[in-house]
């Protein structure tokens, strides 16, 4: 295979698997993963997730450093070895580089792959110039791997998708434990040997992209002699899982391959156990509704070792991406060993957990899937909200009392006055007091914003906020004095800027006017309106019509 310098500028995304939050540290993705049901050590911190923040160092306690290579084991050759190196070749040497002829003769009967270009999943180049030899009589397997072959659906009519396949070699196979990949094991993946293509396309369209996902091109410690593959080595314990897949000239994707990786370490050291627990257990849940993972119960089987960091990535709505969890959190407690998070919006959601020990081995994934559905609007119920009724008989309506030009105020009071119509009786004026509370169906509406508004015909509006206590109740307060100055900015005398109700009321020596409004309430989408009228202005002088009374007695035309 030719290696390219620079990568093709369509980088298939969407096709490639999963995302590394640490390169050299991959997920595990089990297609069907069962959903762990015991939350009782955190259900009861999920409900503490209203009203967290998280803060940046927490967040960073998501992100690993970048993992050093490590030193490969196999024959690993420089390409740009100079010729004093190539001097000091013994003569194994004279033998690998027939095998690599060989190899290529082979590779060249199959030219699909000879042009193809390399795209790794973290945006670094091609393979490296390094090549690894591999024996013409190598031996596939001998390692605990899982490969799964993923279908693509096929959109092409009269081009055949081609088709993705690996086979792999252990290299140095005193590297494993127990039949376990080491992290001084060193693999070698293999698209063809010895003449048989397992990438191959079947129309013989030639390859054009080989797409490689899941691991970093810094686990890729060279190509294969002949350029019939590529060869791993992981520097960090823990699961990974590659993913493999091909383009041929016509655009045609092939299967992806998913190859699930298990690495340990290659000293004693072993990898934490994932013992993570996710709440809420059902996996369902509102959008912006509290979810938590646990980890309390992850353990460290090496004597004097610990869990020392948690790492987790989530998949929204069956992407082939990752996201690193720390966009959805909320809250990170290290006490309590629990992470708190919330999506925003509707949609199913995958979420990776693992933890690592001391030593930077981690842990297998833990993965849990959760459907979330937009939140019901809450409801607002008022317990109390100062309704005054109004039977007193003294009521006019001012419009009435106008068309009196040649009367005087007590003819005219007399003559219109009484009781104030039903659709005027609530009324909201002078002192307010509304109580009440904000629920879901599930639980209260806590530590949110109420908003409280109401206008008043010829003033200002009565606006305000109140916060909702852990219950969801509310208690919003304004006295008489309050009222009056936010709604006039002072005790107006003869109405508010020359703009008076549609009712006024006489009595002692000041007028009120009143008019019909809306008292509106709203918290978190819910919005209670409730029809009042309310008094929209106070004069320091009797009103009636076109006649104000003086202090003194006498009543005068009011200009």
């Amino acid at each position: 295979m030719k290696n390219k310098k620079s990568l093709l500028t369509r980088i298939f995304a969407a096709m490639l698997s999963l995302s590394l939050i640490v390169p050299g540290g991959i997920v595990f993705a089990e297609e069907n993963s069962e959903n762990v049901q015991d939350t009782s050590t955190i259900a009861a911190s999920v409900n503490e997730i209203e009203g967290q923040t998280v803060k940046e160092s927490d967040a960073d306690s998501l992100n690993q450093e970048d993992a050093s290579d490590a030193a490969p084991v196999a024959d690993v050759e420089e390409s740009e070895k100079n010729h004093s190196e190539e001097k000091s070749e013994d003569s194994n040497d004279e033998l690998s580089q027939k095998e690599e002829k060989e190899n290529t003769k082979d590779a060249n009967k199959d030219p699909e792959l000879s042009k193809a270009e390399v795209i790794f999943e973290d945006g670094e180049g091609a393979f490296s110039s390094k090549k690894v030899h591999l024996n013409r009589n190598a031996k596939f397997g001998g390692a605990n791997v899982e490969k799964e072959e993923i279908d693509q659906p096929s959109a092409y009519d009269t081009n055949t998708p081609p088709v993705a396949g690996l086979q792999y070699v252990v290299l140095n196979p005193e590297s494993l434990k127990n039949g376990n990949i080491t992290t001084a094991t060193q693999i070698a993946w293999l698209w063809s040997y010895n003449g048989e293509n397992f990438t191959y396309d079947p129309d013989g369209d030639e390859i054009t992209n080989i797409m490689i996902g899941g691991i970093s091109s810094s686990d890729i410690i060279g190509n294969i002699s002949g350029n019939i593959g590529f060869a791993t080595q992981f520097s960090t314990p823990g699961q990974y899982q590659m993913t493999y897949q091909v383009q041929d000239s016509r655009g045609a994707l092939s299967n992806i391959l998913k190859i699930v990786i298990n690495v340990e370490s290659a000293d004693s050291n072993t990898r934490p156990i994932n013992n993570a627990v996710f709440a809420p257990s059902n996996g369902e849940v509102y959008t912006d509704g509290p979810c938590a993972i646990s980890w309390v119960n992850c353990v460290d089987n090496d004597a004097g070792d610990y869990i020392s960091d948690v790492r987790g990535q989530v998949y929204a709505n069956g992407s082939e991406k990752a996201e690193n969890i720390s966009k959805y959190l909320t809250k990170v407690d290290s006490e309590k060993k629990q992470i708190l998070f919330a999506f925003p919006e509707a949609g199913t959601y995958q979420v990776w957990f693992s933890v690592s020990d001391s030593h930077g081995a981690w842990s297998d994934w833990a993965i849990f899937n959760y459907t979330v559905t937009e939140r019901p609007v809450p409801s607002i119920t008022l317990s109390e909200y100062c309704v005054q009724q109004n039977s007193t008989p003294n009521w006019y309506k001012y419009s009435e009392a106008l068309a009196y030009d040649n009367e005087d105020a007590d003819y005219i009071f007399n003559a219109v006055t009484r009781p104030l119509p039903d659709d005027y009786r609530d009324l909201v004026g002078s002192e307010i007091r509304i109580r009440g509370k904000v629920a879901y169906d599930d639980g209260p509406v806590a530590n949110k914003t109420v908003r409280i508004y109401m206008s008043v015909p010829g003033c200002y509006p009565i606006e305000g906020t109140v916060q909702t206590d852990s219950s969801g109740n509310f208690d919003y307060h304004i006295t008489q004095k309050e009222f009056f100055e936010m709604t006039t900015g002072r005790y107006a005398p003869g109405g508010v800027n020359g703009v008076i109700g549609e009712w006024a009321y006489v009595s002692g020596y000041s007028t009120k006017f009143i008019s019909q409004t809306k008292l509106i309430i709203a918290c978190d989408g819910a919005v209670e309106e409730i029809p009042v009228s309310t008094v929209t202005g106070l004069a320091a002088l009797k009103i009636v019509g076109k006649w104000g009374q003086r202090p003194g007695g006498q009543w005068q035309v009011w200009n």
